[in-house]
């Protein structure tokens, strides 16, 4: 009989020892899943955060590229042309510096011409400084001969800021940063 218990009796905790390797074995899986789902739930707020991240820095590239231009953003330039009885016209660019600071090196670019023969002239200004709220006229005469080649609201004024970046603007609001002229 003590053949039969312990068979009986190693029957019993093989089957014990099965059960609490399939109670393990199912506790695993659920630990794993869980694992799983935390992990995804990791790598989505990365993917969230990494996302806030370049919006963050886009933002502040946006802002400092504002504040970069905010005084050049203030200079304001026009153009007007009168034509004499000697057939020369005059072109009457105008800044103004609505900004609270003051601008430096005032120079304007008169172009114009085709593809082929591209035309410029170059007025600067002495004393070049442009203090805020003031405005200064440019008065380019041009020849007769010279008048075919310059087109209406083709100039251009450089200046620099305050902050030491050189700018160009035209009568069309275009304002773009320049590297520093010769």
């Amino acid at each position: 009989m003590s053949e039969i218990f312990d068979a009986q009796l190693t029957a019993v905790a093989t089957l014990a020892l099965a059960g609490l390797a399939l109670v393990t074995a199912v506790l695993a899986f659920l630990a794993w899943r869980k694992q799983s789902k935390e992990v995804r739930d990791q790598a989505e707020m990365l993917r969230l955060q990494a996302e806030e991240f370049r919006q963050l820095s886009a933002d502040r590239e946006r802002e400092s590229s504002e504040r970069r231009r905010a005084q050049a953003s203030h200079v304001y330039m026009w153009e007007t042309t009168e034509t004499d009885n000697d057939s020369r016209m005059s072109f009457i660019p105008s800044v103004r510096n609505t900004s609270e600071q003051p601008v430096y090196y005032l120079t304007f670019y008169a172009r114009g011409g085709s593809d082929r023969s591209r035309a410029e002239s170059k007025l600067s200004v002495w004393p070049s400084t442009l203090m805020p709220g003031q405005e200064l006229d440019f008065n380019f005469t041009l020849a007769g001969s010279e008048n075919a080649r310059f087109k209406p609201n083709s100039g251009e004024v450089t200046f620099r800021d305050r902050a030491g970046v050189w700018w160009r603007t035209n009568p069309n609001g275009d304002l773009e940063e320049v590297p520093e002229p010769p």
